[in-house]
C-alpha cells in the first residue's frame, strides 16, 4: 500500500508528530499490548480529532477515500 502522504501537502510538524506516535506504538508493542488493542485505541483517539479538525462531512469523505485505497490495495494484491 502506498503511503497516504505521497500526494499530500503535510501539515506543520508532521514528521515530529509521526515520530511521537511511532515511538508510543513501539513502546506498546514492547510491552506486549496486542495489535488489536493498539489499533482500537488509535481509532478511539483519532475519530473525535478528525471530526473536530475537518468537520463531519469532510471526515466522512476522508474515511471513504481511505476505504477505497484499502480496497484497491487488496484488489492489486489479488491480481499479482
Amino acid at each position: 500500500m502506498k503511503l497516504l502522504t505521497d500526494d499530500l501537502q503535510l501539515p506543520p510538524l508532521f514528521s515530529t508528530a509521526r515520530q511521537m506516535i511511532t515511538a508510543a506504538l513501539d513502546r506498546g508493542e514492547r510491552a506486549a499490548v496486542p495489535t488489536e488493542t493498539l489499533t482500537a485505541v488509535l481509532l478511539v483517539e483519532l475519530m473525535p480529532r478528525l471530526v473536530g479538525a475537518y468537520g463531519h462531512q469532510r471526515a466522512a469523505e476522508m474515511l471513504t477515500c481511505l476505504a477505497r485505497e484499502v480496497l484497491a490495495d487488496r484488489d492489486d494484491h489479488r491480481t499479482h
